[in-house]
């Protein structure tokens, strides 16, 4: 099984390498657009998003919409020690950032938000299927996150078309989504 999904991360690692940054950010504008007028999104009050990476759909455009539609943003926080998440606040697109292990950015000084108190959290993936399954980096955190029992959240991936593929292999671990964005479609 690990095998087979770290065959996958590979794959589609490399067909994101071979992607123009351009191209990937007019995507990621379409993704947004779509994201924005679901009624999952419309319906929420509080959201959790994640801060992008490079290779990543672009975020920003999803988080600024939020802020001006009046919504609370929020976005993950890591405990590499613990290998656990919360989900933090995040003020404002000018919050100060620290980048962390992996290049990853998060706040400084955030409050935590429990999450039952969260409508919908946008999650990243390397791959997702049609069954909505998802393939992650390979940390697990947001399996963990998303198993916790007050965890009420519509789940929600976001990702390009050349992410999702036939199959995604999985273990009892791994938590499925609710629904999925890309750029052309959104899969229920």
């Amino acid at each position: 099984m690990n095998k087979e999904k770290e065959k996958l991360r590979k794959k589609i690692r490399a067909s994101l390498a071979d992607c123009s940054p351009l191209l990937l950010d007019c995507e990621s504008m379409e993704i947004a657009e779509r994201m924005i007028f679901s009624p999952e999104f419309k319906n929420a009050k509080t959201i959790m998003a994640f801060l992008s990476m490079p290779g990543e759909v672009n975020t920003s455009y999803i988080i600024k919409h939020a802020f001006a539609a009046g919504k609370r943003v929020l976005v993950p926080k890591v405990n590499w020690k613990k290998q656990t998440m919360k989900a933090v606040e995040l003020k404002s697109l000018d919050h100060p950032l620290e980048t962390v292990k992996l290049g990853l950015k998060e706040p400084l000084d955030a409050e935590t938000v429990k999450v039952g108190e969260i409508d919908l959290i946008i999650v990243p993936g390397l791959a997702f299927d049609e069954k909505l399954n998802r393939l992650g980096r390979g940390g697990g955190f947001y399996d963990r996150y998303l198993s916790k029992e007050n965890c009420k959240a519509v789940k929600c991936g976001i990702a390009f078309e050349l992410q999702v593929t036939t199959n995604i292999p999985t273990t009892e671990n791994d938590r499925s989504i609710d629904l999925l964005v890309t750029e052309n479609r959104i899969i229920r």
